[in-house]
C-alpha cells in the first residue's frame, strides 16, 4: 500500500503492479526489496525479510517538498 495510491511496485527489477497491490512470495524468496515509484514523488524502498513483515505501507513524499520546516521567530 502507498500514500498516495497508484505507485508502481518493482521487485527484483520487475514491475509487479501498482498500489494497492497484493503479491504472493515464497519464504525462500525472502528477503526482498520492493521499490515504490510515482511521477512527481520521491521513490521509496521497503525490505521484507520475514513473513511477519509481509504487509508494507509507504508514504511517498512530493519531489522538491521540504523534508522538514523549522520556523523561528525573534520573540
Amino acid at each position: 500500500r502507498s500514500e498516495p495510491a497508484g505507485a508502481n511496485v518493482d521487485i527484483a527489477g520487475r514491475r509487479v503492479g501498482t498500489t494497492p497491490l497484493g503479491v504472493r512470495v515464497r519464504p525462500s524468496e525472502l528477503p526482498l526489496v520492493a521499490q515504490f515509484s510515482k511521477d512527481g514523488f520521491e521513490p521509496q524502498e521497503a525490505t521484507i525479510a520475514t513473513a511477519d513483515e509481509a504487509r508494507v505501507s509507504v508514504q511517498l513524499a512530493r519531489k522538491g517538498a521540504p523534508k522538514r520546516l523549522d520556523i523561528k521567530t525573534g520573540r
